[in-house]
């Protein structure tokens, strides 16, 4: 037995999901470009804070041992 009728097919559909898939792999790429970023500017902030405390200590560093090299040599001329 033969059926008869049309096929009816639409490629609309097809052409849609292609455009949301591509459109949704830019999104996922450029966020993970942005997270990028951002880890990377995360570790600058952290090495430069390091560096900061490392500065700030050798300064105190230096003071201590001047004041202590005075207080020696104060109780030297004693």
């Amino acid at each position: 037995m033969a059926t008869l009728g049309d096929i009816n097919i639409q490629l609309d559909n097809i052409k849609d999901i292609i455009n949301n898939s591509t459109l949704t792999a830019s999104s996922t790429v450029g966020g993970v470009s942005d997270q990028g970023d951002l880890i990377g500017l995360a570790v600058g902030i952290a090495i430069a804070v390091t560096l900061l405390i490392g500065a700030i200590g050798t300064v105190f560093g230096f003071l201590w041992l001047i004041f202590s090299m005075v207080r020696r040599l104060k109780k030297e001329g004693r």
